[in-house]
């Protein structure tokens, strides 16, 4: 692979599949997307281009703008058009044993000035492959060679809902995020917003960030058919008080039970470096791992390595903080 700045493609008689057509209005399908996704701007040059609005995480309106996608092609080259001024891209391929091949690319030459430019893939043989995309970034269309096609992909994959801090927020090749929906093959989505919590909706430029529960609350529609449901968290809600921030996460259970009966739900504890941790932590961690037991959820205690399966079991124990 390789970056090109501009959207001047290298491909001769290149055939374009542009990813919103503004004169129908329309995203084009031939790109099968994770997520909801919708035209970038009504300006030029965004007007073409489209982003990822998949979750409500304020009250001003605004959300994450990962955008996710797949597609089949048998062009041995492609050039995807994106627009960010420091993008980065996660690809992977499958050539007919599924994903395999992954590539994490997090840079862009700084000398750049322009905000648009082109990531070129280029294979050594000409045959059908399946693509898997996740760009932080608009995502404009794709160029490939002159006598081949685009297609959307079929997919079968879990829907799973990842709710968190900051740290459930990080876009780039290490997120946990990314990890575990590319391994697990899971059509993922992720929710994590900096400095929130199960408590703590801190104000952020003209609006308040929602707390997990207000996220769940204005995304239910979205959530009614999640298969995985799960949330990291408790970081933030350190200088509240413990017993409110039980409530608030029986809360976030009891309407996931509610309002999307059959997804899975796993909680994942307070994220903190072993030599930070203070007794105020644990006992958060401590509150909201017994919280779990109490209401049959699993619980992944990153500050002990226990995971705990929802009657109780442990399933690892003691294996140490997973920050050291």
């Amino acid at each position: 692979y390789s970056w090109i700045e501009g959207d001047n493609p290298d491909i001769d008689n290149a055939n374009f599949y542009i990813a919103y057509d503004r004169n129908s209005n329309t995203v084009n399908s031939s790109f099968n997307y994770h997520g909801i996704v919708q035209q970038a701007s009504t300006v030029f040059p965004a007007y073409n281009y489209i982003v990822g609005n998949t979750a409500l995480v304020s009250d001003n309106g605004s959300y994450i703008d990962f955008i996710s996608f797949e597609f089949e092609t048998e062009s041995n080259i492609i050039e995807l058009l994106l627009n960010g001024s420091y993008p980065y891209a996660i690809i992977q391929v499958d050539e007919g044993q599924g994903y395999e091949y992954v590539t994490y690319d997090a840079s862009i030459k700084s000398e750049y000035s322009s905000s648009i430019h082109l990531l070129k893939l280029e294979f050594s043989e000409t045959k059908n492959r399946k693509l898997k995309v996740g760009i932080q970034a608009r995502f404009g269309g794709a160029y490939i060679l002159n006598n081949t096609s685009i297609n959307p992909v079929t997919t079968d994959e879990e829907k799973a809902i990842f709710i968190g801090t900051s740290i459930t927020e990080r876009r780039g090749g290490l997120g946990y995020y990314n990890i575990i929906s590319n391994r697990l093959n899971l059509d993922g989505y992720n929710w994590g917003v900096g400095a929130t919590g199960y408590v703590t909706e801190p104000s952020y430029g003209t609006g308040i960030r929602y707390n997990y529960y207000n996220r769940l609350v204005v995304n239910k529609d979205f959530i009614k058919d999640a298969d995985i449901i799960c949330i990291e968290g408790g970081i933030n809600d350190r200088n509240q008080d413990i017993s409110d921030v039980v409530n608030e996460q029986s809360k976030c259970i009891d309407f996931i039970r509610e309002n999307a009966p059959n997804a899975k739900i796993i909680i994942i504890g307070v994220f903190l470096p072993k030599g930070t941790l203070d007794s105020q932590a644990s006992s958060l961690n401590n509150a909201l791992r017994e919280n779990c037991l109490n209401k049959k959820v699993p619980f992944i205690d990153l500050l002990t390595g226990d995971t705990i399966a929802p009657d109780g079991t442990i399933i690892t124990e003691g294996t140490g903080s997973y920050i050291n």
